[in-house]
């Protein structure tokens, strides 16, 4: 009977703990997200600790009703009673980390830091060091085979170690049209290859050119660039607007998004090509320039502080910062 009540008692408290906590915490980032950015909302079930914390709580209720189901009179499993017991103790202390976390995720410089640094890391992947830009490739001038998509959406990945060897094994270059993030339509032209393939090999190289898209409806890449940046942007543009009227949020955004930019201010962005062990590009992928990168982050925001001074004059010495530490060969 003692093994029952424990059982019992640690079955329903995961489980309700499950339930409670993820109704009260999805309330909290739909507010959040209302005053935030919409699209965080992504970014939040994506999130390690929130995936750990469902994981431990439901393993646990599935556990405990496991064990609950097997004891009897004449049975009692006194080993995967205590297991029970601890797992009781960890799904405790995870649920108090986990409540630590959501209270820091939902404050906004937090979050506004935390988008900062995964663009940070994806850009310091793109910036190109002295060894890249004095290596010079040879690459084809015409590509007349075409290859079209099977659906429409979102590129979210590409797997460019499978077009690279594809690439090799093939003797031929690709060139990708689009870049992850991009919308694609169905039979739209989205690979232009070095050379005509043979009809045995055209089906194949088409196929395994299909499977290395990761074409999906909606964007679900929250690591890109762009997207990064439209996060930031967005959360800028709703602080600045006039139900809101919140500028120092925004100028927190612009501050993190010109730190994420330094790097490929100082030093330039390389191309995304790449090449096989002969030195011969063998897949070019359409990359962002220093130029869109800019444009893309400061034109909205100097057109929404047309009329706030404050704002304006942080968006001009941001300009200044980014000039004085720019490189003019980049």
């Amino acid at each position: 009977e003692t093994a029952r009540t424990v059982l019992s008692a640690i079955a329903t408290a995961a489980i309700t703990t499950l339930s409670l906590v993820y109704s009260m915490v999805l309330i909290v980032f739909t507010l959040a997200a209302g005053n935030i950015a919409p699209r965080l909302l992504k970014r939040f079930t994506t999130d390690r600790v929130n995936q750990i914390t469902a994981g431990l709580l439901g393993g646990s209720f599935l556990f405990a009703l496991t064990v609950l189901y097997r004891v009897g009179p004449e049975f009692v499993p006194l080993a995967s009673t205590a297991a029970a017991m601890l797992l009781a103790v960890v799904f405790v202390l995870q649920l108090i980390y986990f409540v630590h976390t959501v209270s820091r995720s939902v404050t906004i410089d937090e979050e506004i830091a935390s988008i900062s640094e995964r663009l940070e890391n994806r850009l310091a992947g793109m910036v190109r060091d002295e060894e890249a830009k004095a290596r010079g490739r040879s690459k084809p001038a015409e590509y007349p085979q075409e290859i079209t998509t099977g659906r429409s959406g979102y590129i979210n990945a590409v797997d460019e170690d499978e077009l690279l060897s594809l690439a090799g094994k093939h003797d031929i270059t690709i060139r990708m049209r689009f870049k992850p993030g991009d919308f694609v339509l169905e039979s739209q032209t989205v690979v232009r290859l070095s050379r005509k393939l043979d009809r045995d090999e055209h089906a194949a190289v088409v196929t395994a050119i299909r499977d290395s898209l990761l074409i999906l409806p909606s964007r679900s890449a929250v690591d890109e660039i762009e997207y990064s940046i439209n996060l930031l942007i967005e959360i800028a543009l709703r602080a600045l607007s006039p139900g809101v009227n919140d500028t120092f949020t925004a100028i927190a955004s612009l501050d993190s998004m010109t730190a994420a930019l330094s790097a490929a201010v100082r030093k330039g962005l390389r191309r995304r090509d790449l090449a096989g062990g002969d030195g011969v590009i063998r897949v070019e992928m359409p990359g962002l320039s220093l130029e869109d990168l800019l444009d893309s982050a400061f034109h909205p925001l100097r057109r929404a502080a047309s009329a706030n001074m404050l704002m304006v004059q942080h968006i001009a010495d941001a300009l200044n910062r980014l000039h004085e530490i720019g490189n003019q060969s980049a």
